[in-house]
Order: C-alpha cells, then sequence, then structure tokens
C-alpha cells in the first residue's frame, strides 16, 4: 500500500495535478512501515515542495530524509543501494541551501555526495574485475 502512494505522487506530478501530488506524498510518509519507506516519501515530498517553490520546506524534507539515509547505512553498510540514496539526499539539501543562497553548506553537501557517488563507483569497478 505504502508504495502505492509512492508511486501515485510523481504521476500526479507527470500529468501536471501537483496539487494531488503533494498529499499521495504525506500518505505515504503516514503509512510508512519503516525508516527507509519514511525516507522515500520524506525525498518526494522535497522534490514536491520544490515545484511549489517552497524551498524552505524542500530543504527540511530532504535533510529529514539524508539524516535517516545515514543512519541507515551506519547500521548497514553493506547495502549499496544505500550509498546511492544517501548521494541523492545530500545532493538535493546542497540545491536548497544554494538556493537559499548558502552557499558554504551547498558546496559542503554537493562534495558529500559527490565522495559517496565516486565511492560507489569504485565498488563497482572492483566487482566487475
Amino acid at each position: 500500500m505504502h508504495q502505492d502512494w509512492l508511486n501515485l505522487a510523481p504521476l500526479y506530478d507527470d500529468v501536471g495535478s501537483l496539487q494531488l501530488s503533494a498529499p499521495a506524498a504525506e500518505r505515504a510518509l503516514a503509512i510508512a512501515v519503516n525508516e527507509f519507506d519514511r525516507s522515500e516519501a520524506l525525498m518526494i515530498l522535497g522534490h514536491v515542495s520544490l515545484q511549489q517553490g517552497d524551498i524552505p520546506a524542500a530543504n527540511r524534507h530532504f535533510s529529514e530524509s539524508m539524516t535517516i539515509r545515514e543512519r541507515l547505512l551506519k547500521q548497514d553498510p553493506s547495502i549499496r543501494s544505500l550509498t546511492r540514496e544517501l548521494g541523492d539526499a545530500q545532493m538535493m539539501v546542497g540545491e536548497t541551501r544554494e538556493a537559499q543562497g548558502q552557499l558554504e553548506p551547498a558546496i559542503e553537501r554537493y562534495r558529500a555526495s559527490l565522495k559517496l557517488f565516486t565511492a560507489e563507483v569504485g565498488s563497482d569497478q572492483e566487482s566487475i574485475a
């Protein structure tokens, strides 16, 4: 059920129904069964907030998702997809900070995201060799 709401939110956005996208993402957040599901719903809410021009709300959603993903990755570093997911959240926090004129914090998030993406590419190349 949670995944249905997560899938529905971006679909509403794709067809131009942004006013329906936010409630779908909020519903996904409300019925999330675990922390990762929560972080996914928060990322969608962040994107919806960006589309609506609410940069502070977008930053709050992306930051909360980032915090959850950092915690999950510390709990189990073997889940490689979390590295990419955390990098995505860090990049979006950087984007919202940049939009707010907070350039140093934005650069810090961009660098952290790049570090994660670089590490992921390195581990992918090791597994191929």
